[in-house]
């Protein structure tokens, strides 16, 4: 009997991982000061930047081929653990015991290391306490506000950029934003550090049915891009994708960040990107909370603005379906075990973040400081109000 015991205990040992790992996360949640000086600027960055580094070598995504080929290397190592279990000398009932026990190990040690990657950064500072923003909700004359400033801006920077721009090449635009990051981190310290470049998915096409544009895979420390996505959202989507690597998982912080990023950009059209994020996700709250000021908000959108707008709606109303359902119910429920309790709906707080920084500064400013100035109320109407998805 204790000679069968011995070959069960290395699971016992790691399937104990997946406690240790849940007391561990509600110790750092039970402080996040603590956890963000500890872990989140102390430990984290140490082992994610060589991690980082190292994967960011590689011309491909090394997070897309594990993803792939998983069914295949699960199935060697299932034939594995079981080839192993007929060496015990036992009958087959104990031998599907011993494979599930190992198995079931695996995966606890898997959770436990993901945890130790970047799962406990959930329970870090809120970034409005790190910038120092007031978040607290707005009300809807506020929000209207706001959206107004940000308005002006998609406007203002539209107007400068030819459509031939749009057919930039992908690679140019994740090269650019390493170097928006290091201007960002001028003023927000806390963005620095040296990261791998973003990754292009060569499956973009199949992944684009789940209406994903961007994917931070923790066991690699890679930020994923899918090449399906309207050409003017690439800059923020990689932006965002690279705020988890730096640390920060919170869906509404990672959107707040791209925007923050990008508008320290020297290109006008990462500036832009970033901006029409904000738009997008300050028009919906205000759409929300009182749709005849957001019907007075989309009169002051531009031509250009709005077919922009009505591209990106119709590029992911073509990949609508069951596979995005399933996607988003699979994202809602991981989102909710690292204890974001809104779910996916959390990428829509960066609203409150937006709002903070606006009532910090009294404006939202590009790299090159141009105050952003209310738009004229009087601008003629056109057209009807077309709600950004």
């Amino acid at each position: 009997m204790k000679a069968k015991f011995k070959y069960f205990l290395p699971a016992m040992i790691t399937i104990l991982l997946a406690p240790l790992g849940l007391l561990l996360q509600s110790f750092f949640f039970s402080d996040p000061g603590l956890t963000e000086e500890w872990y989140s600027a102390g430990i984290y960055p140490l082992i994610a930047k060589p991690i980082s580094i190292v994967t960011g070598l590689l011309p491909f995504s090394l997070a897309e081929l594990i993803v792939v080929t998983a069914p295949v290397w699960a199935f060697f190592l299932f034939r594995a653990l079981w080839r192993a279990s007929g060496r015990h000398e036992a009958g087959r009932a104990l031998r599907i015991v011993y494979v599930l026990a190992r198995t079931a190990g695996l995966c606890c040690a898997g959770y436990f290391i993901y945890l130790c990657l970047c799962g406990f950064n959930y329970a870090r500072l809120p970034y409005s306490k790190i910038a120092g923003y007031d978040d607290s909700p707005a009300e809807p004359k506020l929000l209207h506000e706001v959206c107004s400033a940000l308005a002006h801006e998609a406007n203002l920077l539209r107007a400068q950029i030819p459509d031939s721009q749009k057919s930039e090449p992908l690679r140019d635009v994740i090269s650019r934003s390493r170097e928006n990051y290091r201007a960002a981190a001028e003023d927000a310290p806390w963005l620095g550090g040296n990261y791998g470049p973003a990754k292009q998915v060569l499956l973009s096409e199949p992944w684009a049915r789940t209406q994903t544009v961007g994917m931070f895979f923790p066991y690699t420390l890679e930020a994923n891009i899918n090449r399906v996505n309207s050409p003017f959202m690439f800059a923020s989507t990689i932006a965002h994708e690279a705020a988890h690597q730096r640390g920060f998982m919170r869906e509404d912080e990672a959107n707040f960040i791209a925007w923050y990023v990008c508008m320290h950009s020297q290109n006008t059209a990462d500036r832009y990107s970033g901006t029409l994020l904000a738009l997008i996700h300050t028009g919906n709250a205000l759409a929300a909370a009182d749709p005849d000021l957001y019907g007075q908000l989309y009169q002051l959108y531009s031509p250009k603005l709005r077919a922009d707008l009505a591209e990106h709606n119709e590029l992911w109303a073509k990949y609508e379906g069951k596979a995005a359902e399933i996607s988003q119910d699979i994202n809602n429920a991981y989102l909710e075990s690292n204890r974001q309790e809104d779910g996916v709906r959390s990428y829509g707080r960066m609203v409150n973040l937006l709002i903070g920084y606006y009532r910090e500064n009294g404006t939202f400013r590009g790299r090159e400081g141009a105050a952003l100035f209310p738009p004229d109320p009087h601008a003629p109407a056109k057209g009807l109000p077309l709600e950004p998805s």
